[in-house]
């Protein structure tokens, strides 16, 4: 009863790190129009994660971002 291949969710999560890593958040959508805090960047990967993984969207809890080593937002499925 494997959910998901775990490799298959750090592909699709690297896929949307790249787009956010050492960039200027506020240039790139959906940063340009909102705010780019930790709860916002958590909720885009959350909805990110959904679109790349379809299969996977409804069974997807939550997205954690680490702002340093004990301070995180993280974005739960209501």
């Amino acid at each position: 009863g494997m959910v998901i291949d775990f490799g298959d969710m750090k592909k699709a999560a690297n896929e949307i790190m790249e787009k956010l890593d050492h960039a200027y958040l506020n240039d790139i959508p959906p940063f340009d129009v909102i705010e780019p805090s930790a709860e916002n960047i958590a909720a885009h990967i959350f909805r990110e994660l959904q679109i790349i993984i379809p299969e996977c969207a409804d069974m997807l809890h939550s997205v954690s971002v680490w702002e340093s080593d004990t301070s995180r937002a993280t974005y739960i499925r209501s």
